[in-house]
């Protein structure tokens, strides 16, 4: 997974990478989200898996809240 850097997760892991085990079976495909975007004008996609097409957290920049799988 990797971090994006001056993002809230960067503030919380010391690294801006590692590795993780993936189970999940639902995700945001960052193509997809970056093609409709302009839907989701407060959220950006901070972490990434699979070179950078699988969303693996998200942050809302309007309030204190994000989301991680």
């Amino acid at each position: 997974v990797h971090v994006e850097k001056n993002s809230f997760l960067d503030g919380i892991y010391l690294n801006n990478s590692f590795r993780a085990l993936k189970l999940h079976h639902q995700g945001l495909r960052v193509p997809y989200f970056a093609e409709h975007a302009g839907s989701f004008p407060d959220v950006r996609v901070s972490a990434y898996s699979n070179d950078g097409k699988i969303a693996e957290g998200i942050e809302y920049l309007s309030r204190p809240a994000i989301g991680v799988q």
